[in-house]
């Protein structure tokens, strides 16, 4: 009776092991008789409730790669992990694959997959050169197919470079895309992951096609030390980046010491999301992140194409960039209706002249509120800035400002006839640093079109630009 009750699919679902002291004449049904080689687990055609079991500290060398005919199912996914042999050895506690040539784990057009507890690099040693690939990466491509249910956890993963001839497809520690006809991932969680020295990205999705991934969320993800290439031809370093997405969230993760090789402009940000639609970033820590190059190096970044979306309870300081950006470029999509609240900034905008709330670009119904940025006197940093050519009906609203005698509160670039802010501003409040000296001047408005032949223009307290530009409640002093 019971048995009648099992469906066929667990009745048959098997579990392979994989040991370096297996055999791949074995049939793999247990660890003493496992197979031996990653490439043999290639040549299975898994079913629903299947298991691919590594040995637990062990290294494989080579690479997996995982196809529609692997798919499982809603109740009875495939697995891909972890197995130990004797008492748990915390220190042994994960297989380790060591990708020889190009993407270590590579799962195209698969639905209902799990990735777990799992050491992935791209180097055999740490004095290796690395490997060009990505460490895990997922790939939409057949019209037909229906990707999704993908989970992704307890994953180390570390050392891929990539292709300067490619945008972003490898050197990422992981990466999601849909090329081709592909559909996109329809549900990708990924969490407890581990992502660093990896030189384009820890993680990225993307789509390459018409249709967009839905439903990505990243938890608990912490990914640093992604730094950059010299000779990327794109920018390269990023922490966490969600792109090519309808639906999404990053939550819980922190990103720190990116970026420093970037030479590029347009990248690289901490945590940050572009061409994408309904995300949310909330509860992350992101900081000291870096470029070499002109631009960006910040914390978070809503980018062009970016709707519909929140970043709100975060911790952004000491980066190069700002601290939370709205930005576009030429050629993309606007950035509407976001909303930038309960953050807070400390010593933001280290270079490039950044600020730590950065408006720039065409920017439209969009609102900064109750955020707290605090701004060293020690250093001659910005507390917003905002670059505009087009926009409109943004706000920037009840937010705290505390001010060192070193930092201007607010520098204005943009293409105008007149200093009337194209934002609003109201009840945002002032205060000065204990000790801290008044600031040398308080606004500085700057003209980027060189049409206007006017010269920069310096507000030395907060009152007078206010008057100037007909904003009375901008900003309150306080002590």
């Amino acid at each position: 009776m019971i048995c009648s009750l099992l469906s066929a699919s667990t009745l048959w679902a098997r579990d392979y092991y994989v040991s370096p002291s297996g055999d791949d004449a074995a049939d793999g049904a247990s660890p003493e008789r496992a197979f031996k080689t990653l490439e043999h687990v290639n040549g299975l055609s898994l079913k629903p409730g299947d298991a691919v079991k590594l040995q637990a500290g062990a290294t494989f060398v080579g690479q997996l790669r995982f196809d529609r005919g692997d798919n499982g199912t809603a109740a009875e996914p495939v697995t891909l992990s972890s197995y130990f042999v004797g008492p748990l050895n915390p220190s042994a506690a994960r297989a380790r694959i060591v990708s020889a040539n190009g993407n270590a784990i590579e799962v195209r057009d698969v639905s209902h997959f799990r990735i777990q507890d799992l050491e992935i690099s791209g180097q055999a040693t740490p004095e290796s050169a690395k490997v060009d690939g990505n460490g895990i990466y997922l790939v939409s491509e057949a019209k037909d197919a229906a990707p999704g249910d993908i989970l992704i956890s307890g994953v180390t993963v570390s050392g891929f470079t990539g292709d300067t001839n490619e945008w972003e497809r490898t050197g990422n520690g992981i990466y999601v895309d849909v090329i081709g006809d592909g559909s996109g991932f329809d549900g990708v969680t990924i969490q407890d992951a581990l992502l660093f020295e990896n030189d384009h990205s820890g993680l990225t999705t993307e789509s390459h096609a018409e249709e967009r991934h839905r439903n990505v969320n990243v938890q608990r993800v912490e990914s640093h030390h992604n730094r950059g290439t010299d000779d990327s031809a794109q920018y390269s370093g990023s922490g966490i980046v969600i792109s090519g997405v309808n639906g999404g969230s990053i939550l819980d993760s922190k990103s720190y010491e990116n970026g420093e090789r970037n030479h590029r402009d347009g990248g690289p940000v901490g945590i940050w999301a572009w061409n994408a639609d309904s995300i949310r970033i909330s509860g992350c820590e992101s900081h000291h992140n870096h470029t070499s190059g002109g631009s960006d190096g910040g914390g978070f970044d809503f980018d062009g194409g970016v709707t519909h979306s929140i970043i709100e309870n975060n911790i952004s300081h000491d980066n190069d960039g700002a601290g939370y950006m709205l930005c576009t470029y030429a050629g993309a999509d606007p950035v509407t209706d976001n909303i930038v609240r309960n953050n807070s900034s400390v010593n933001d905008g280290q270079k490039n002249g950044y600020g730590a709330l950065v408006i720039l670009g065409d920017i439209r119904d969009s609102v900064y509120e109750n955020n707290t940025v605090t701004v060293d006197a020690a250093q001659n940093l910005k507390a917003i800035w905002y670059w505009f050519w087009a926009g409109s009906n943004v706000s920037v609203r009840n937010n705290r400002f505390i001010i060192g005698g070193g930092a201007n509160l607010l520098t204005m670039t943009w293409w105008d006839k007149n200093d009337e802010l194209p934002v609003g501003v109201e009840g945002n409040e002032i205060f000065g640093q204990p000790g801290a000296p008044t600031p040398e001047r308080a606004v500085r408005v700057e003209y980027g079109d060189p049409e206007l032949k006017r010269s920069a223009r310096n507000y030395h307290t907060y009152a007078d630009w206010m008057n100037q530009a007909k904003q009375p409640s901008a900003f309150r002093q306080r002590q």
